[in-house]
């Protein structure tokens, strides 16, 4: 079986597409993005637009790096781009690890959005970026679980089981 990974760029290699909102610095790493609040205090973070994906059911996952968030502190989000409602919430539960979540498109598009710990200077990294469609994610898990995938994630479009 074949499943999606929807990201348009699951390991970055450029920024284009990521834009910052409030305080903060963000930079290529060998993997993914590692995002800095330069100011100090919340609201401050990165956020990529996914304007083509259509209304349907997803999971989406992502590895993070973020020693300088607490337990319980906001790492992504997702939102609508139509009515700027938050679809989704991720709390960081673990220092280093894959995050995945599952959220409802009830319209076409979305941003996916992560956040900078609170403290000035405080600094994540993420990487490793999926976005599925929930019917396809059991196949993704089971690829994962075989030892097929190291993480829950694959870079591309397609990976075929």
């Amino acid at each position: 079986m074949s499943v999606r990974n929807l990201m348009t760029n699951p390991v970055p290699t450029s920024t284009t597409g990521w834009v910052q909102f409030g305080g903060c610095d963000y930079r290529l790493t060998d993997r993914g993005i590692h995002v800095t609040n330069l100011v100090g205090g919340p609201g401050n973070g990165i956020e990529y637009k996914l304007l083509a994906l259509p209304t349907g059911d997803y999971v989406y996952g992502f590895y993070s790096s973020c020693p300088d968030h607490v337990n319980g502190d906001q790492l992504s989000l997702i939102k609508s781009t139509t009515n700027a409602t938050y679809l989704c919430v991720v709390r960081r539960t673990q220092k280093d690890g894959f995050y995945t979540a599952s959220f409802t498109l009830p319209e076409p598009g979305c941003s996916l959005m992560f956040v900078a710990p609170k403290n000035q200077g405080g600094a994540m990294s993420v990487s490793d970026f999926i976005m599925t469609p929930a019917s396809e994610w059991p196949t993704v898990q089971a690829l994962h679980e075989s030892g097929g995938l190291p993480e829950p994630y694959f870079n591309g479009a397609t990976c075929t089981s």
